[in-house]
């Protein structure tokens, strides 16, 4: 199927000029990597670039919306408060922090929730010993699956006051 579409494609760059050619690949090619997704058992994941990647054994497709999480409060050295906004529904997700620049990514595992019917929640995990008094650090929430649910921010280590 992928070679017949490519050799397709490969024919058709040959009559369109150069722009349209790119185009019409760049079509078919999403329209194949949508027919990969849709027979394989595969999740769909949410970046936050809203963009499309190969990962392992599946096309990780655009969730829609992007799951995102957002800062609400900061005590220095003892806990973060976020909120979660446009989650999917009933997902097991595992919180972790780590230093700046590395996502959460291989971070502290700091605690777990699950996001229920979607709606916005309210969330508090403590800030580990390993990143006490950190300038800055990473939180991340994902999911367990071969193409992850996730969301990531970071927030100054210094308390503020929770105005949501």
């Amino acid at each position: 199927m992928v070679m017949k579409a490519l050799n397709y494609v490969g024919q058709k760059m040959k009559t369109f000029r150069a722009g349209s050619a790119m185009l019409f690949s760049f079509l078919a090619l999403v329209v194949v990597m949508g027919v990969v997704q849709a027979s394989g058992p595969t999740q769909t994941v949410g970046p936050p670039s809203g963009g499309m990647w190969w990962m392992g054994s599946c096309y990780c497709l655009p969730w829609q919306p992007t799951p995102k999480i957002h800062i609400l409060a900061v005590v220095k050295n003892d806990n973060v408060t976020f909120d979660t906004e446009d989650f999917p529904e009933n997902e097991d997700f595992v919180v972790t922090m780590g230093y700046m620049y590395t996502r959460g990514v291989e971070g502290y595992v700091v605690g777990d929730f699950n996001s229920g019917d979607g709606e916005p929640q309210k969330l508090t995990f403590d800030i580990p010993q390993e990143l006490m008094d950190e300038y800055k650090i990473s939180v991340r929430v994902q999911t367990d699956h071969t193409c992850p649910y996730y969301a990531f921010n970071w927030f100054f280590n210094n308390s503020t006051i929770d105005d949501g």
